[in-house]
């Protein structure tokens, strides 16, 4: 009876050591962090942890509809980040983003990982035309943490009015897509290192209009502290970075004016009430009715981006950290490129070709 009750205690010590092995094995790579805002939780992937979805401001609708971001909203609990944030049109409850961090990356903080923000559209076009994805994933398998932001673009992002000048501190309005970016730039900053990524070893990467957004962004006394590297990919990545660029806010406010006299909407009350359902028959009306598109673009506003500080960002030897600009279309090779660029802090003054230049 002894014999037999020892070998249930010993069957019964082993099922808990290979339960407590098992469970060490399959120990999840999914941690939950303490950010800005409360805690989240990321969902595992091959070779990554994404984090989607997580909110860096308030969100921007009512009272806050073409305002400057404002903070993040605290959340009670853990929130699960499983839902993408786009990082193309999303309308007015977009500023939110995604990282893909590598595994177990934020158990060695003092690892400090490379970082790239992607501004604009997570892809790049290829000679053929297709798109080609960064796949934050495949970054992160190459030890280089990807985020991507959603922001508000169009009207919500850029539009202009005299009474949303004559509410600002320094009598602007617009250019709220870019303040997002600016936002969310920031927010990477204080809150990357959760993720075992290096704040100061930032490199903001930009396709197209995002190459646009790059060059404004290392130029801006907002957000230039926080980047140390760029790369800028496309036909934006060369020559003037802003339509409308020597335009007074007068002259720029003067057609949302125009607009929104002719729906009837006078005060700013009233227009921040309109539903996005409104506005888009607003905005089509005026379009019919003036035989031109509603101008909602980046500017210089002399605060954000001195028009100085941008046009002298075109002349990239003035920019006083290395940016890696792709002038043509981009193929696998060029992603290799791009986060070897990320990954290593040097200037790659050497390595130019027909495809790409870096200073």
């Amino acid at each position: 009876m002894k014999r037999l009750l020892y070998r249930m205690v010993l069957s019964m010590a082993v099922v808990v050591v290979a339960g407590l092995v098992l469970s060490s094995c399959n120990e999840k790579v999914t941690p939950t962090l303490e950010i800005e805002g409360g805690k989240v939780e990321g969902v595992e992937l091959t070779n990554s942890v994404v984090y989607r979805g997580i909110p860096y401001a308030a969100p921007p609708v009512g009272n806050l509809r073409w305002a400057k971001p404002q903070p993040v909203v605290e959340w009670k609990g853990t929130k699960k980040c499983d839902s993408m944030a786009a990082d193309d049109e999303m309308g007015e409850d977009c500023l939110y983003l995604n990282v893909w961090t590598p595994k177990m990356a934020s158990a060695h903080p003092e690892k400090k990982l490379p970082v790239t923000i992607c501004i604009g559209h997570a892809a790049a076009s290829t000679e053929n035309g297709e798109a080609l994805k960064l796949d934050g994933d495949a970054w992160a398998q190459q030890g280089v943490i990807m985020v991507t932001v959603g922001y508000r673009q169009g009207l919500y992002g850029f539009f202009c009015h005299p009474l949303l000048s004559g509410e600002d501190a320094d009598g602007n309005s617009g250019n709220y897509g870019l303040y997002d970016q600016a936002k969310a730039i920031e927010w990477v900053f204080n809150n990357i290192g959760a993720f075992g990524g290096d704040p100061d070893n930032i490199t903001l990467w930009g396709c197209g209009e995002g190459a646009m957004y790059v060059k404004l962004h290392v130029a801006s006394p907002a957000t230039q502290q926080f980047v140390k590297k760029a790369i800028v990919v496309g036909g934006e990545s060369m020559g003037c970075c802003c339509p409308n660029a020597h335009a007074t806010q007068d002259q720029l406010d003067a057609p949302g004016l125009d607009m929104m006299n002719m729906a009837q909407l006078y005060t700013l009350e009233d227009m921040r009430a309109a539903t996005p359902a409104q506005l888009d028959s607003i905005v089509e009306s005026y379009k019919q009715t003036m035989h031109r598109a509603l101008p909602v673009h980046a500017h210089y506003d002399e605060v954000f981006v001195p028009c100085q500080s941008a046009e002298a960002a075109i002349d990239q030897p003035c920019i006083d950290i290395p940016m890696l600009t792709e002038g043509s279309a981009a193929d696998a090779s060029s992603i290799d490129k791009w986060i070897d660029f990320a990954k290593h802090d040097h200037l790659m003054a050497d390595k130019t070709d027909e495809e790409g230049s870096a200073q």
